[in-house]
């Protein structure tokens, strides 16, 4: 997958709007990179079940973009998008507080067998999103193109 990944808080009002339908205007809010390993943190993340398994795929597809996650891998679809709710991000963020990058790397290793070394820099950048997210209550959109 040579598609690049990142993760964008957007307040808590404007996710209520965006899957309420009405466009979406992106303020100076902060990102975080996932680069490519998005697909990494996908096929681990999804073996561990929910709410991991939502981490990069979101609780709330965008309406534009009606199409799961594993529709935009498996299909010819040339962007995602998708939110995390502000529930999932606390969610997720308790999840990840357990889990420091010795405990993904042994994770990663696990579920990919050994294919190709786990990205636990890119991981240090999702779970700072979650975690600084949750601390302002806001949602996370998901994009990947």
């Amino acid at each position: 997958m040579g598609r690049i990944g990142g993760l964008h808080e957007i307040p808590r009002d404007a996710f209520e709007q965006v899957i309420a339908g009405s466009e979406l205007e992106l303020h100076r809010m902060p990102s975080y990179a996932l680069d490519k390993s998005w697909y990494e943190f996908h096929i681990v993340f999804r073996k561990q079940g929910p709410p991991l398994s939502l981490a990069v795929s979101g609780d709330y597809p965008d309406p534009q973009y009606p199409y799961s996650l594993d529709e935009f891998v498996t299909g010819d679809f040339e962007f995602y998008c998708a939110y995390a709710s502000p529930s999932l991000v606390h969610k997720i963020a308790d999840v990840l507080a357990g889990i420091d990058s010795s405990d993904y790397e042994r994770l990663a290793n696990e579920v990919l067998a050994g294919r190709y070394p786990p990205d636990v820099i890119f991981f240090g950048s999702l779970k700072s999103a979650y975690t600084e997210v949750a601390t302002r209550n806001n949602a996370l959109m998901i994009s990947i193109c």
